[in-house]
């Protein structure tokens, strides 16, 4: 376990709330318990924040400028509804002086509070501390059960706006060749690029132009998703792609083009589909995900992700219409997915009884079109290169408004539509329905559970056909 990096996410209103909280003013220490699930993948833990308790006078035995003491009537009830809803917990506390770093005050009277967390709450792999300085400056340790701690590395904010923090390190050297984004946006921001780890889904239309501008913006590591291998039929839309690669896995022409480029991006390519489940837990390792996949259930995959795993996903799409020959429609879709969004079920753009058919096995689906069932699957849809590369450019564009808010604080719609035979765009909110799970707080970073993501998956396979069994619920949805 202690090989492992811990980091922390919040939706952005809890981490507002939070340091609102904390730096009302400088003059006292101010404390608070953040309740968590966790996500565990190889190499990380993630807190995923839940629910904040601050703890006002009332709640306090004491608190100055170098020290806060909270009673145990106050914070015993926490620890309890903790231990209900199978969540760590995370004890924050700020340093008014500016400062930030665990005292020697901190050292003693942490580890009997975290040796009664261990014996109140069951079943969680580790607890957390952490102190802030400031609402951008902190330091923060996991403590273990066997009273060991390692440190937290990073916290993610998740909301309209998106940061990424790191624990107080030496700047590391940015390289030559960012020099003029660096001009643009500052070093912090190439910095940040620089330790993402974004998940693109399909290689494709429009995945390989949403993987070449990743690339060269600096995102430091990628894992890409596809089944499929190229076939001449794509040369029009596939970026770095030509008629000589066909029958290669365009998860291989994706290698090719990183090793290319030659700007030290980590890439971790699968050859798989979305709809397997050791597929897509892999994507629990991202901090960013773009969705660029044609079917229905992925779709509705890469829905339940964000919501259980607060990984922001922007999903796109672009549909063409056309009738003989002659293109009557072109819309091209960005859609951004997080908690509290209208999510692709309220918006309709997951097509329910299309979505079920996907994930049925191809056993089941060859016997559906032989009863004449399940037709137009594997319909090719008429696909335009410059189309394609409209899209991923604005999901790129929004990433780094995302990251930056160069567009302005109120430029933050939950989807971008281009209709491009009328030359115009449009952005929305969205009308979420109320009893969707994309409104349900108690969804939101649920995290591992028994089942992955609430959903039955079939036996593990290396068969890339494999698909997951739809759960009633998200069949509904």
């Amino acid at each position: 376990m202690t090989d492992l990096r811990y980091t922390a996410t919040f939706l952005e209103r809890d981490f507002a709330a939070l340091n609102e909280f904390l730096f009302q003013d400088y003059a006292v220490e101010r404390a608070a318990i953040l309740r968590c699930r966790t996500s565990v993948t190889g190499d990380e833990v993630r807190f995923l924040v839940r629910a904040v308790h601050c703890f006002d006078d009332a709640d306090l035995n004491h608190a100055t400028e170098h020290d806060v003491s909270i009673k145990s009537t106050a914070f015993m009830p926490v620890l309890k509804a903790a231990d209900r809803s199978r969540e760590a917990i995370i004890f924050v506390h700020s340093h008014p002086e500016g400062t930030a770093f665990f005292s020697p005050q901190d050292n003693r009277i942490e580890p009997p509070f975290f040796c009664t967390a261990f014996t109140r709450i069951n079943d969680a792999p580790a607890h957390g501390s952490l102190i802030f300085s400031d609402p951008s400056t902190f330091v923060g340790r996991v403590w273990l059960l066997d009273g060991s701690t390692t440190p937290i590395t990073d916290l993610r904010v998740i909301g309209d706006r998106r940061r990424f923090m790191r624990s107080a390190t030496v700047p590391d050297p940015l390289p030559e060749f960012f020099d003029r984004q660096v001009r643009a946006f500052g070093p912090d921001v190439q910095r940040v690029l620089g330790h993402l780890h974004v998940g693109v889904v399909g290689a494709g239309g429009t995945g390989s132009p949403t993987i070449e501008q990743l690339i060269r913006l600096g995102v430091g590591t990628l894992t890409v998703i596809d089944d499929q291998t190229f076939e001449r039929s794509n040369v029009n839309r596939v970026y770095n792609a030509g008629v000589g690669d066909d029958g290669m896995p365009k998860v291989d022409i994706v290698q090719r083009t990183v090793t290319a480029i030659g700007l030290g991006t980590k890439l971790r390519t699968i050859q798989g589909r979305i709809t397997q489940e050791s597929v897509a837990k892999a994507l629990r390792a991202c901090d960013v995900i773009f969705g660029c996949t044609d079917d229905n259930w992925g779709r509705a995959v890469l829905n339940a992700l964000a919501l259980r795993y607060l990984i922001p996903v922007l999903d796109l799409g672009v549909k063409i219409t056309s009738e003989d020959g002659a293109i009557t429609q072109v819309i091209g879709r960005l859609t951004t997915l997080l908690p509290g969004n209208a999510c692709l079920h309220c918006r309709r753009r997951i097509e329910p009884e299309r979505a079920r058919q996907e994930s049925l096995h191809p056993d089941e689906l060859a016997r559906l079109r032989g009863l004449g069932y399940a037709q137009g699957l594997d319909e090719p849809a008429p696909a335009v290169v410059s189309f394609t590369s409209f899209v991923a450019a604005t999901a790129t564009t929004e990433f780094l408004h995302r990251l930056t808010g160069f567009m302005g604080d109120d430029s933050v719609p939950g989807e971008i539509l281009h209709y491009f035979a009328d030359r115009r765009m449009s952005t929305n909110r969205g009308q979420p329905r109320p009893e969707c799970a994309c409104q349900n707080p108690q969804v939101w970073g649920a995290g591992d559970t028994r089942l992955f993501l609430d959903m039955t998956w079939p036996e593990a396979s290396l068969d890339p056909l494999d698909t997951v069994i739809p759960d009633p619920e998200m069949r509904a949805a």
